[in-house]
């Protein structure tokens, strides 16, 4: 369907479009395989249809003085075709996090490394390299970690060496971080401070 047609563009920006900006706000916080726009139709319209519901007496509003105030004709469209269904997009990402963590649906991450780095938090990272060596460092700002459907690697920044007994003993300052493919790895333990990864290496 073509929905640039001119008889059904105010249908495109009243649903379309609030459903193209929802689920690519979507798409941007939870990983997954690149979307195929064209089987996403019914998406589209189901989260446009959601968006107009929340907006409808803006929407009203919208038209019913579009040729009597431009100006707040501008932002009022501006706020119900990009900002509420970027807080569409954004609300449904946090709320089926919250009932997939309870268990009353599937979780919307596909692997556990992608919800874990979700959380963006900082922590020791220590691998165990299948040829047995143990390398790792402080996983913080300037780190990186790949998310679904790409393979999964870490980039740490902030590189330490390891003793024999897994301790981080310390900062390489030299280094400019580690990059490690997780198929390289037996097993990659995370600590939330230093002392727990020393006493758990």
């Amino acid at each position: 369907m073509d929905f640039l047609k001119p008889e059904l563009l105010p249908w495109t920006l009243a649903f379309v479009l609030p459903g193209f900006v929802s689920l690519s706000v979507y798409d941007l916080l939870v990983p997954g395989p690149r979307r195929e726009w064209e089987k996403s139709v019914l998406h589209l319209v189901a989260f446009g249809a959601a968006n107009f519901a929340l907006w409808f007496l803006a929407f009203r509003a919208l038209f019913e003085n579009a040729g009597a105030r431009p100006w707040w004709f501008g932002w009022v469209l501006l706020l119900v075709l990009v900002v509420g269904p970027s807080l569409l997009g954004w609300m449904t990402t946090a709320g089926l996090q919250w009932a997939g963590t309870r268990g009353w649906i599937a979780h919307p991450f596909p692997t556990a490394w992608d919800a874990f780095f979700n959380r963006r938090q900082e922590c020791w990272v220590l691998m165990h390299l299948k040829d047995g060596r143990l390398v790792g460092g402080w996983f913080a700002e300037g780190s990186f970690a790949s998310a679904f459907p790409n393979e999964r690697d870490l980039y740490v920044r902030d590189a330490w060496r390891i003793g024999d007994d897994g301790r981080f003993e310390q900062r390489i300052d030299d280094s400019l971080g580690i990059w490690i493919s997780a198929k390289d790895c037996e097993l990659i333990e995370f600590f939330e401070s230093r002392t727990e990864a020393s006493d758990g290496g």
